[in-house]
């Protein structure tokens, strides 16, 4: 009796010790899209770097889609800013509150080819949202 005592909670232990290392759900992270394409995926420990995006002129057709995830909950107040490569805003887009966890935001290439005429350098895009103690740099864009 002892024994079966003594494995059952060796496997409770076991059990216990695999589960408190698995991945939780409901992170934060952001997938950016250029038409259908993920090129850029952020979640946890690399969300912290910043990637750049490269577009050409074959992209100018194409929408940039983000999907922010805000721990499984839906963004409230959601906003994505562009910034010119002095840090001056160029362009704010509001968006609705978020129906589900992870509701798409677009921008049309065509934009950002229009809001970069005649200046120079990358352009940056910020995202904030209710929640959110500051905007966050999701990408530097090259055009």
């Amino acid at each position: 009796m002892k024994s079966i005592i003594s494995k059952t909670m060796l496997l409770v232990v076991l059990a216990v010790s695999f589960m408190s290392f698995a991945k939780k759900p409901g992170g934060e992270g952001y997938e950016i899209f250029v038409g259908s394409k993920l090129v850029i995926q952020q979640f946890g420990a690399t969300s912290g770097s910043v990637q750049s995006l490269q577009l050409n002129p074959t992209n100018t057709g194409d929408k940039i889609s983000v999907k922010y995830y805000h721990c499984g909950q839906p963004g409230k107040d959601r906003v994505i800013t562009i910034k010119d490569e002095t840090g001056a805003q160029v362009k704010e887009i509001r968006y609705n509150d978020s129906p589900t966890a992870n509701s798409v935001m677009t921008i049309e290439v065509r934009e950002l080819l229009t809001v970069k005429k005649g200046k120079t350098g990358k352009l940056s895009l910020y995202y904030v949202a209710k929640g959110m103690p500051s905007s966050r740099l999701l990408t530097t864009i090259s055009l």
